[in-house]
Formats: C-alpha cells, sequence, structure tokens
C-alpha cells in the first residue's frame, strides 16, 4: 500500500511538471549516442565497407579467377554462401538509392555524383556474377513492391552507363559540397572520385565492346576526346583501394581467413604464369612449397583439416600481413581494391590494338605492366629484363593481345570479379571446368553464380522465367557480353 502510494504522488507532481518540462523537452531528451538520423558521409562509408565486405579478396571470387584453388572437393564452388554476397548487395543497394535521393533533394552535387558512380560500381560487380537479377523495382518494399522483376543484364548495364555518364558530368561541371570524413575510401579527394568514375566507365565500354560496340566506342571517344573534363586514373598514387585499419573487427576479409584457417594456398593458373615468366612478384605473392622449395599452384587446397597443403605454395606473410602498425593492428598489403592504374594502361593497350595503333598499344601495355610491378615495389633494374622476356616481350604479331588480357590478369591479383570477367570475356587465361567436378560435359569454368535459395522461396514466379534459361545449376548462363563460341 505504501509503494501504491509513492506512485501515486510521483505520478501527481510528473503531471504538474509536464507543462514546465515540455518547452526543453527536445533538448534534454535527446541521446547524443543514438541520433534519429546518421549524417549522410556516414551513411555513405557504412555502404562502402558493408560492399567491400561482401565482395572482397575473400570472396568466392579468388577461387573462380584461380588466385586460389577450389575448396570444396568436388570443385564445384562454395555456392552455399552466395545468398550473403546477394543480400549485401540489395541492402546496400537500399542505402544507397536513400543517399542518392537525398542528395539530389539538398543539392549536394559532389555526393550525388560520388553516390551514383559507387552504385554503379556496386551494380556492375553484381551483375557480372549473375547476370540478369532485380533491379528496376529492387529495394522498393517500401512501396509495397515485395517480389521485383528480374531485369535482364543488358538493360542492366545501359542504367550503369546512365549513372556513370551522369555522375561524370556532374564532377565537370563542379560542386561546392564535401563529401566528408565518412568517406573511407578516397578520403573525401572529390577528383579521385572523378577520376574513379570515368575509370569505370572505360572498364564497361570495354566489357560490352563485343555486343554494343557502338555505345562502347561512343564513351571511349568521349573520354579520349575530353581527358581534362573526363580524367582517368593516371598513376598509382591513383588506385582506389579500401585500406583496412587491422584491429579486430575492422580487418581485411583475405587476410582474417588466411589468418585464422590457412587454406588459402595459391591457384595453379597463377602461379604457372608467374614460374613461366621468371615473374618478380611471385615471391612477392607466394612463398615455395615446404616439400621441395619449389613455387606451385594447385587446382585444389584443403577443405579438412590440416588445411595446409606443403606441397603446393603458401601466400607469403609478408605480402598478406604487412608491417606490424606502431598503432596496432597491420598495414595490410592485400587491400580492397576497385580501381588500380596499371587496369587503366592494358585497356588502352587493347583498345589501340583493337583500332590498329600498335605503338600506342605496346606503350600503354609496357607502363601496365611497370605500374603493378611498382605497386609491389619490384625494382626498375627487374622491369627492364622482364619486359624483354619471352612470352611477355612485344613482338607486333597475333600473339600480342593475348600478352595484353595475360599480364591484365596478373595486374588484377586478388581483384577478383574483375579478373573473373575479364577472363570469361576473353578466354585468357583459360579457366578449365572445377577441379574433380561432379558435372561432366562442360569445357570451360561456371558462367556465373547461381541464385540463392532464399530468392527461390521468395521471388520465385519471377525467377521462374531466368532459371529456365540455364541448363546447369551450377555453371548458369553466360554473361550477355560473354560471345565466346564452344564453351560449355
Amino acid at each position: 500500500m505504501k509503494k501504491q502510494l509513492n506512485i501515486g504522488i510521483i505520478l501527481i507532481m510528473c503531471l504538474a511538471l509536464l507543462g514546465a518540462c515540455t518547452k526543453n523537452f527536445e533538448t534534454y531528451n535527446t541521446n547524443p549516442n543514438q541520433p534519429s538520423s546518421v549524417p549522410t558521409t556516414n551513411h555513405f562509408g557504412a555502404v562502402i565497407v558493408n560492399f567491400s565486405e561482401n565482395f572482397s579478396p575473400g570472396s568466392m571470387g579468388a577461387q573462380h579467377a584461380n588466385y586460389v584453388g577450389s575448396r570444396l572437393g568436388a570443385g564445384n564452388q562454395s555456392y552455399l554462401s552466395v545468398g550473403e554476397e546477394w543480400g549485401g548487395y540489395y541492402a546496400g543497394l537500399t542505402n544507397i538509392n536513400r543517399i542518392i535521393a537525398g542528395a539530389e533533394q539538398d543539392g549536394k552535387t559532389n555526393m550525388l555524383a560520388a553516390a551514383l558512380t559507387f552504385r554503379a560500381q556496386m551494380t556492375q560487380v553484381a551483375t557480372d556474377q549473375w547476370r540478369d537479377m532485380p533491379y528496376s523495382e529492387a529495394s522498393k518494399a517500401a512501396e509495397g513492391i515485395i517480389a521485383p522483376k528480374f531485369d535482364k543484364q543488358e538493360d542492366i548495364y545501359k542504367a550503369i552507363i546512365d549513372d556513370l555518364k551522369k555522375a561524370a558530368d556532374l564532377f565537370k561541371a563542379g560542386g561546392n559540397d564535401p563529401i566528408g570524413e565518412g568517406d573511407v575510401l578516397n578520403g573525401g579527394d572529390v577528383a579521385k572520385w572523378q577520376m574513379f568514375c570515368n575509370s569505370l566507365r572505360l572498364r564497361v565500354a570495354v566489357r560490352i565492346s563485343n555486343v554494343d560496340l557502338a555505345t562502347s566506342t561512343s564513351i571511349i571517344n568521349e573520354l579520349f576526346g575530353n581527358p581534362a573534363d573526363y580524367p582517368v586514373l593516371g598513376s598509382n598514387a591513383d588506385n582506389i583501394e579500401l585500406r583496412w585499419p587491422g584491429t579486430s573487427p575492422w580487418e581485411e576479409g583475405f587476410w582474417y581467413w588466411w589468418y585464422c584457417c590457412h587454406h588459402e594456398g595459391g591457384g595453379k593458373i597463377v602461379v604457372d604464369l608467374l614460374n613461366n615468366f621468371n615473374d618478380p612478384r611471385l615471391p612477392i605473392w607466394f612463398v615455395p612449397a615446404t616439400t621441395d622449395g619449389k613455387y606451385r599452384g594447385s587446382e585444389r587446397v584443403g577443405f579438412v583439416p590440416p588445411f595446409i597443403r606443403e606441397d603446393i605454395s603458401d601466400f607469403n606473410p609478408v605480402f598478406v600481413s604487412g608491417n606490424p602498425n606502431p598503432t596496432g593492428g597491420n598495414e595490410y598489403n592485400v587491400n580492397d581494391g576497385f580501381f588500380r592504374y596499371s587496369e587503366i594502361c592494358f585497356l588502352k593497350a587493347e583498345i589501340a590494338l583493337r583500332t590498329g595503333q600498335a605503338a600506342v598499344a605496346q606503350a600503354e601495355y609496357e607502363k601496365g605492366i611497370t605500374a603493378s610491378m611498382q605497386q609491389y615495389g619490384v625494382s626498375d633494374a627487374a622491369i627492364a629484363p622482364y619486359l624483354a622476356t619471352e612470352g611477355v616481350a612485344w613482338q607486333n604479331n597475333a600473339d600480342d593481345l593475348k600478352k595484353i588480357y595475360t599480364q591484365k590478369y596478373l595486374a588484377l591479383f586478388l581483384m577478383n570479379n574483375e579478373a573473373w570477367a575479364d577472363a570469361r570475356r576473353t578466354d585468357v587465361p583459360l579457366l578449365p571446368p572445377a577441379y574433380n567436378s561432379a558435372f561432366p560435359d562442360h569445357n570451360r569454368a561456371p558462367f556465373r553464380l547461381p541464385y540463392p535459395l532464399t530468392e527461390a522461396g521468395l521471388n520465385s514466379v519471377n525467377l521462374k522465367e531466368y532459371e529456365g534459361n540455364i541448363k546447369d545449376y551450377f555453371w548458369g548462363q553466360k554473361m550477355w557480353w560473354d560471345v565466346r563460341t564452344g564453351v560449355q
């Protein structure tokens, strides 16, 4: 009874004081640690980090590009985790769409251009993994669309191109708003975002060049004809990479899994190429097999304990972990790469060679090799003889295009999504069927990732049409831009 009386008195006092309290209610009752709205720059940073976590070098792309061997005994890739990447993309798309809408409403030119650029980057990676997928109706649950239609990859690419063109013109016009401290990718540097945007345009133009030459040529001509208005990366200093601090939980995904389980041995294709060319990057990236001291890659790495394969080359611990950081953690050499200057050089080399400009192609080809070597600390004294190595040296013959593709594959090391996409576009290097595969009648690696089981459960009606185009669930369907013949 005493307790009830006390409570009643307290309630009467609160009612009496309510009028006086409400005058400054919002001031006194706002928790600074629980903001009702997140600053746009912080929101943007979170999107970048979350996307990188889902599509980092630690993702399945490392297996598809054969930078590491397959982990599964049947060699059918780690398909059970595709749902995490799929969901990660759509969560990021929802958030980046909100940032774009807010930036448009507030007239934030630079933030809008950067967000459009990153939406294009995210979407290009995603569609190059799954091909056709929900896009135009995706992330619209708030509007009542809970089963979005699938868009064809060619239409998704049109949207990517439109985003990048709009962003490029916004950057060209110039804005005064800062992107802010939340920009963990480029540190708020608008000039780097502008170069990133136009570099992505060049990548996309080359990727679609075999299926839409008119659009590809138009983009390339605009970029090359207006380099001041549409700049691309110009040196290794411009490389677009997310650098992780190295302190838990902010650790790069590839480093984490390598350190945790140590089952990321070198892939056969990449190690064989490095061996064949006596490439100075070989001992930087890998260590010899402990059984005989030789560098050797494998189609398959350990999947059950013990994870370590002593007969194949492991990744060099210094390369993966970097140097100790006095403030804690590691300064990684393995960062999440989005775009490297060396790729620009190889793109220019391919364009030049395909348009009959052999001298320009050779110059860009050799600049691309040099940039990649310098990125990993290879000396100029070692680069010069490498350029003259058999199989590397430019010879003005039919093999030069293949050399461009091969050296680009090496320069894209651990940029797995791009390396896998380029190999499917060019057939260089030739990626064979997964090792010890349970699925016969294939002469190439899988064409794309399968749709996750969650999509079959939540969006089965729209998915059904696209599943009908798939002969083999694990191999999937060729990309729209993949015009190779005789592959299955």
